[in-house]
């Protein structure tokens, strides 16, 4: 795989991105697990299931996204694709339930929860969400005359090991200047990360130095027997931890981004200079969930009807289809669980992740109370995640509010103030993860409740199994 494959996707890509995925579809079908298990014969099927990070009509792709690093939340993506196949807009319309326009003379059709997929050319098109109309003229005016990536350094060198190396699957996210050192060390304080740094006899001063000369972390997949990952950090300084204290450090950091899973645990470490690696085999959850770190586009080819489907009523059609869309948002709901390595951001992030995957189902055919229960669902997911993240800024207030100066004496006749500091911080940041858990679960409660209802009001009306 050569630089000049990419080239016109990485063209397209805004200089704002700060995480990039390359992905190359031959490369990973010509493996030895997918030759072994038929993934060329199945793509469908493992789109549908969330284990693939392309459509079936995708031959490469470059996925891209803005993060707010402070949130763990996208302000947008981007998919650009290779396809085998001239992309239709009216056929996009029809399976999303979407409304085409022009938007700078290319075909366009908007979809429903903000999004919009493009047609670049008779081989290309792209995905943007969340976008409004605005945001997507601008960033076409921005790429539309370019020739050439224009990423940051750290992407560039991610790039540049996605085209040298050929691994099929290369994620990357640019972290330099994004971590601030007295965030690291509040991070430091919590009871989890106490017991970490006595485990490693670690100072938190040492820590917060590592982590704040972090410069990025690339995940590469290859697919040999099984998939395999290796993903590496890269700092502006030397690594001085041991290779066990290392993977503790990272897991940590990935664990409060609500970006690690459960195989994380289980690789091997290593460090080289200013670089901590971990890797070790992905199981098909761990798939699932890197997959969903971006939003996938939507296939955009014309699914052929069977001989069976031409032959069924429209009722028939749509008990079918709504069956499947019911399936389908169970299945994603039942993914979203979280391991029991997580912690409530994490869990916060995957909910939130679902959420956009539900919303990205296809509706063709699908019953609109069905629909309506899919938004419904996508909505409460969404909700449970804001629980989550406003008991973090209710726990940051509220420890702003803590006068270090009625702690500042130190220790006095034996009684050590600045423990007792430390310790109503993390009191406060204790009650605020229960009390957000605590609403957050009632809101996953109230979707069993819904998805409950719904079953039986869909068996009844289509005298089928829901």
């Amino acid at each position: 795989m050569s630089y000049a494959q990419f080239d016109q996707l990485v063209a397209k890509v805004p200089s704002s991105a700060n995480a990039v995925a390359f992905i190359n579809a031959e490369k990973l079908l010509d493996s030895p697990v997918a030759k072994r298990e038929n993934w060329a014969g199945q793509r469908n099927a493992a789109f549908d299931s969330g284990a693939s990070f392309l459509p079936p009509d995708s031959d490469q792709a470059v996925l891209a996204m803005q993060l707010d690093l402070s949130l763990s939340l996208p302000l947008w993506q981007l998919a650009v694709l290779e396809l085998d196949h001239e992309p239709s807009m009216e056929n996009v319309a029809s399976i999303s339930g979407g409304t085409t326009e022009k938007i700078a003379d290319l075909p366009t059709v908007a979809l429903p929860g903000d999004g919009y997929v493009l047609k670049l050319d008779d081989k290309h098109a792209a995905f943007m969400a969340p976008a409004n109309r605005q945001s997507v003229v601008r960033w076409l005016r921005e790429v539309m005359t370019r020739r050439n990536a224009q990423f940051s350094p750290y992407l560039t060198e991610a790039y540049g090991f996605a085209s040298q190396n050929g691994t099929p699957v290369i994620l990357a996210i640019d972290l330099e200047d994004a971590v601030q050192d007295q965030a690291v060390l509040e991070s430091l304080k919590d009871p989890e990360a106490q017991k970490l740094l006595d485990e490693h006899k670690l100072k938190p001063e040492d820590v917060a130095q590592l982590l704040t000369s972090i410069r990025g972390a690339t995940l590469g997949i290859t697919f040999g027997d099984k998939p395999f990952g290796k993903i590496k950090v890269d700092f502006t300084d030397e690594v001085q931890l041991t290779p066990a204290a290392s993977k503790a450090i990272l897991l940590f950091a990935l664990a409060n981004y609500g970006a690690a899973i459960d195989e994380f645990h289980s690789w091997k470490p290593n460090v080289s200079a200013k670089q901590v690696t971990l890797e070790g085999n992905l199981e098909a959850s761990g798939m699932r969930r890197i997959a969903s770190i971006f939003d996938r586009p939507p296939s955009l080819r014309h699914r052929q009807p069977t001989s069976t489907e031409n032959s069924a009523s429209k009722e028939q059609l749509t008990a079918e289809a709504s069956r499947k869309y019911f399936k389908r948002v169970n299945e994603l709901l039942d993914d979203a669980k979280p391991g029991q390595n997580y912690t409530l951001p994490q869990i916060g992030c995957w909910l939130n992740k679902y959420a956009s995957k539900i919303d990205q189902l296809s509706v063709l055919n699908v019953d609109p109370e069905l629909v309506a229960y899919g938004s419904q669902v996508s909505d409460l997911l969404r909700e449970a995640y804001d629980t989550i993240r406003g008991g973090s800024a209710r726990a940051r207030t509220r420890q702003v509010g803590v006068p270090i100066s009625d702690y500042s004496a130190g220790t006095y006749y034996g009684y050590n103030y600045r423990n007792e500091y430390r310790h109503e911080r993390s009191k406060i940041r204790t009650e605020e993860r229960v009390a957000s858990g605590q609403d957050a679960r009632s809101i996953v409660q109230d979707i069993q409740r819904l998805t409950s209802d719904v079953r039986k009001m869909m068996t009844l009306k289509y005298q089928v199994d829901f």
